[in-house]
């Protein structure tokens, strides 16, 4: 992760990282690893898999090579 950071209330965790190293379940793995389990209410489940889903999709959208319109396809 390059940057984590945490409000004055305890409640809220902010941080960036790179989806070629880390994906977020196993940031979620490891924040219950070192004692700071997350919410299971309802609106925090479905947030935080509607956030992985994203970060699937960005991946993906990494992996494409993409054509540019006047270089015809190899093959």
């Amino acid at each position: 992760m390059s940057e984590v950071s945490l409000d004055l209330d305890g409640r809220k965790i902010s941080f960036a990282y790179d989806l070629e190293r880390i994906t977020l379940p196993r940031i979620e793995a490891w924040l219950d690893s070192v004692g700071h389990p997350l919410s299971n209410a309802l609106m925090a489940r479905w947030r935080r898999s509607w956030l992985a889903f994203k970060d699937d999709n960005r991946l993906d959208q990494a992996r494409i090579v993409h054509q540019c319109c006047n270089i015809p396809p190899k093959g």
